[in-house]
């Protein structure tokens, strides 16, 4: 596409949805999360924030770009939790629709297990189409984070609202190259994927949102024509973000709940389990997690530290230096070790507000929630819902397995995940790719294996997974 044509559509886009929401949490809710605003030590004020967008686009320049294939359905990850919800799905609709998968920042490190896969980089018109969008987009931009009372963004902040620029040139030429029926993203509030939605939109591409972690009714409006949800839980949390948002009009999303997408092995009680694991993420206070990790090893338990994928250096060393010559305490890397690897390791689970709980609950191991420094307590409601509970002050009570709430626990894990413990459960994939699959011809099977619900809350549509029906997804 010529350069000339990615800067008008580019604008086009800008002036339906502007940068203070593609990015979003930035530009409407640091007041509620106030670590977004955490203040940085460096480089802060207009200039320099400046200097690190074009710094961090840089890093992404490539000479050599991949000729990009026609295609019925595009993918897209930038984190190895987003790549592991979508290939499921991914693997199954590319056995009969023509696909391709953009990978991006830390999902780039899966491209050996995709197939028609493509590393996200940037050439010299994105880099110099992004200068101009900057220039262009400086006052309008400016009027729109002064409105906001923004300050601390524009100091701290200023380069999230810059990062559209040359993800929305990037996605305007793959798409229009590519002339996909749809394209499936994982997450729908930061400002990489709401590029690529809005790049879809600009193109009257269909968009498909699939649920990779735990959701937020701070979360922005679901916007996306398509969209698949874990469970009634995550539904729930929607209905009140459309409603937060004050929307006249109805979503015109059509909403699947299909049940929790990764891979998550189910727990061998034949494996006799060797510790406690202990999943940590970035908002967790290190000297709260070194503390906790201290009362286990009094009890003489073997702790699996399980840190973010993007936990910061200060952190990690702070954990390593303490424990450095600790045999009892081990630190897991989850760019190294798979999660039904590191589940594999332990009895119990520790941790505070993360999707870790679920997906623990879904392999069968109990776990208890621990606030380790976060500004709300039992934030996803995991604990309030019945799937964890709170940590108990005398750590010697922890009980592996609670029998005697099992079947309590079951139907609050089913809210969270449709499919838990039918005969959906691991063939989630297949029912994704069933409804793409309806996309890309354009026809309407739902009721092979959904009912609709009624009403629809404040959507188009909204199914519900028919445990009763067949579940021989055939999709030849």
């Amino acid at each position: 596409m010529k350069i000339k044509n990615m800067l008008s559509l580019a604008l086009k886009a800008l002036s339906q949805e502007p940068e203070v929401y593609i990015a979003y949490l930035f530009g409407n809710k640091t007041h509620e999360l106030s670590f977004l605003n955490k203040k940085k030590k460096m480089y802060t004020g207009k200039l320099q924030r400046i200097i690190i967008f074009f710094w961090i686009a840089l890093r992404r320049f490539s000479l050599l770009q991949k000729k990009v294939k026609r295609v019925d359905v595009v993918y897209y990850a930038e984190t190895s939790n987003q790549f592991n919800s979508l290939i499921p799905s991914y693997n199954e609709i590319s056995k009969i629709e023509k696909c391709s998968f953009i990978l991006d920042k830390e999902a780039a490190g899966k491209k050996s297990k995709v197939c028609n896969s493509y590393k996200l980089g940037f050439d010299m018109k994105h880099l110099i189409g992004s200068l101009y969008l900057m220039l262009a987009r400086h006052s309008k931009l400016d009027k729109e984070l002064n409105e906001k009372n923004l300050s601390k963004e524009i100091k701290y902040n200023l380069d999230k609202f810059y990062v559209p620029y040359p993800y929305l040139l990037f996605f305007l030429s793959f798409l229009k190259n590519a002339q996909p029926r749809v394209v499936v993203v994982s997450n729908d509030h930061n400002p990489t994927n709401r590029s690529l939605k809005l790049a879809a939109e600009v193109l009257k591409i269909k968009t498909a949102y699939m649920q990779h972690a735990s959701v937020s009714n701070l979360f922005p409006p679901l916007e996306f024509d398509y969209a698949f949800l874990d469970g009634v839980i995550s539904l729930n949390e929607y209905v009140e973000c459309q409603n937060k948002a004050k929307r006249i009009r109805k979503s015109k999303s059509r909403v699947y709940l299909c049940g929790q997408q990764k891979k998550v092995l189910k727990n061998n009680s034949s494996i006799k389990k060797r510790g406690v694991g202990i999943g940590v993420n970035k908002l967790d206070d290190v000297k709260k997690v070194i503390s906790l990790i201290e009362r286990l090893n009094r009890l003489d338990c073997k702790v699996y530290v399980r840190v973010h994928p993007y936990q910061g250096k200060e952190f990690l060393n702070s954990i390593s230096n303490r424990f450095r010559n600790n045999e009892s305490v081990e630190i897991i890397n989850p760019r190294d070790i798979s999660l039904s690897d590191f589940f594999g390791f332990c009895s119990v689970l520790i941790a505070a507000d993360t999707s870790l709980h679920l997906e623990a609950a879904l392999a069968g191991i109990e776990t208890y929630y621990y606030n380790m420094g976060g500004e709300k307590t039992d934030y996803y409601g995991f604990v309030r819902n019945g799937v964890s509970n709170y940590l108990p002050k005398d750590l010697k009570t922890i009980e592996i397995s609670k029998n005697d709430e099992k079947g309590k626990r079951e139907t609050a894990i089913r809210k969270y995940s449709e499919s838990y413990k039918t005969s959906w459960q691991d063939k989630e994939g297949c029912l994704v790719a069933s409804i793409l699959k309806d996309i890309v011809n354009e026809t309407d099977c739902s009721d092979r294996f959904f009912y609709r619900l009624e009403p629809s809350f404040c959507f188009d549509k909204v199914f519900l997974l028919n445990h009763k029906g067949s579940n021989d997804v055939d999709l030849q």
